[in-house]
C-alpha cells in the first residue's frame, strides 16, 4: 500500500483498543509497528471480537492516522454497551434497543465500504437496513 500510495483497511478479529477506546491493547502496538511504511497515511482498521458496532476518533501511531472501527455486532445480540456511553473516544456506537426492556438487545448490524477511486465511503447499517452511521 505504501509503495503504490494508497490507503490501506486492515481486518483483524481482535481488537486493539479497548472497548471504551481510552485503552490501546497489545496488539495496537504490534500492529502499529508493521505500518510504519506508512507514515503520513491513513489506515482504515476494522476489527469484531467485541459484539458491538462503534466508531472510534482517529489515533496516531508512529505518524500514521489510523481509524479504529468494531464492528462486531453481527451476531449475538448484547444489551447496550454502557463503557461506550459518555466515553471521549467515541464518535458513534450502535444503541437502539429492540425492547422489551430499556437494556434488553441492541439492534445487530454490518458496515459496507464503497471504494470509488481514491474515495472510500463507510457505512454502518443496523439489521433492517437502515444506515446509521456513515463518513
Amino acid at each position: 500500500a505504501a509503495a503504490q500510495n494508497q490507503q490501506l483497511i486492515l481486518l483483524t478479529h481482535h481488537n486493539g483498543l479497548s472497548m471504551d477506546g481510552n485503552t490501546q491493547l497489545p496488539l495496537w502496538n504490534q500492529v502499529a509497528a508493521q505500518l510504519l511504511a506508512l507514515a503520513g497515511k491513513q489506515v482504515i482498521w476494522y476489527y469484531g471480537h467485541e459484539h458491538v458496532g462503534a466508531v472510534y476518533k482517529p489515533q496516531t501511531a508512529g505518524n500514521v492516522t489510523i481509524l479504529p472501527r468494531c464492528c462486531g455486532h453481527a451476531c449475538i445480540p448484547w444489551g447496550t454497551p454502557s463503557d461506550l456511553q459518555g466515553s471521549s473516544q467515541v464518535l458513534w456506537f450502535e444503541d437502539e434497543v429492540l425492547g422489551p426492556g430499556s437494556n434488553y438487545f441492541v439492534t445487530n448490524g454490518f458496515a459496507t465500504l464503497t471504494l470509488d477511486g481514491s474515495s472510500i465511503q463507510e457505512t454502518f447499517f443496523n439489521q433492517s437496513g437502515q444506515a446509521h452511521w456513515n463518513s
